[in-house]
């Protein structure tokens, strides 16, 4: 029969207990931190950074299709050395760092336990929490100044019981975080003897009008598209009025732009990264892109910056 407190007992008697910082000293002594990650990937963004990051987003904004696609190329072969940094700890350190917090696992267990009104039996989700440390501890790229290993282990589990739920309920991840969350808020309530309203989630999106061919024709035909897109422009200027434009997006639109391209006008994550993360398809991150880059292509700050 499975006994965690005798599970956890066998670990403080005859194991070790790392501390956050003697955590973060090991992923140190490796190279595994964020400063190291921002360090590779900065000499990767200047080996391409052939233009400034203002040019690569009017290039986004109001580029032709070719000109756009020429710095996609570039951007996705960019983007792809970047994903293909490694910083990993070696496999005795990834072993030691785990055996070092299982405390994580056993706190873990015990309030998901709680947390599922004991649905789930205490065994599974020991060894699902066990599982996520163990990936926590590889995956993991820690913070240079920060001791938070045991935070992001916390966070790695949750996230996987919440997957877990979504299975077991044969629904969404997103659905499943919603009713994990007013459990939560119930618990709060019952606890504490106070009382909330918890709102359904609603979105307002923006319908788009569409147009005929030959409106779109009138609309566009006398565009002009130039190669030599900024001239005598300081980056400052450009960058604020950026930031100004896109947070005149609804907040679903500023986020999405944001998660696309970084402070260098470089791809950010990928369209299935973002579907992941928002909880949207990714043929709606899609078509939120181009819905975006029109209303920055109409947006009448930028036009200073074309045939200067």
């Amino acid at each position: 029969m499975f006994d965690l407190d005798l599970i956890e007992d066998d670990w403080k008697k005859n194991s070790f207990y790392l501390t956050d910082k003697e955590v973060f000293e090991i992923y140190k002594s490796e190279g595994v931190t964020k400063k190291d990650y921002e360090i590779k990937r900065e000499e990767i963004i200047n080996r391409y950074k052939k233009i400034s990051p203002e040019e690569r987003l009017l290039i986004i904004i109001f580029g032709d299709e070719k000109a756009r696609k020429e710095q996609d190329e570039i951007d996705k072969e960019c983007h792809e050395k970047i994903k293909a940094i490694s910083l990993r700890l070696s496999h005795s350190s990834q072993m030691k760092v785990v055996e070092g917090t299982l405390d994580v696992v056993f706190d873990s267990t015990r309030y998901w336990y709680e947390m599922l009104n004991k649905s789930i039996p205490m065994e599974e989700i020991y060894y699902l929490s066990v599982d996520s440390l163990m990936n926590a501890a590889k995956y993991c790229i820690h913070f240079s100044t920060k001791m938070c290993f045991r935070s992001y282990a916390y966070e790695f589990i949750r996230r996987n019981m919440i997957s877990l739920v979504a299975r077991k309920e044969h629904i969404s991840y997103k659905n499943a975080y919603c009713i994990i969350y007013k459990r939560f808020i119930k618990m709060y309530e019952e606890e504490n003897r106070l009382l909330y309203n918890v709102y359904e989630l609603s979105y307002d999106y923006t319908k788009e009008i569409p147009y005929k061919p030959p409106s779109i024709y009138e609309m566009i035909r006398k565009e002009i598209y130039e190669e030599n897109y900024i001239k005598n422009i300081s980056s400052e200027e450009f960058i604020k009025d950026y930031n100004y434009a896109i947070k005149g997006l609804d907040s679903l639109e500023e986020m999405l732009i944001k998660l696309l391209y970084d402070k260098n006008g470089l791809n950010g994550l990928t369209f299935k990264e973002i579907s992941d993360y928002l909880g949207i398809p990714t043929n709606k991150v899609y078509n939120i892109k181009k819905k975006v880059i029109r209303k920055l292509n109409k947006n009448t700050r930028f036009y200073k910056y074309i045939n200067n």
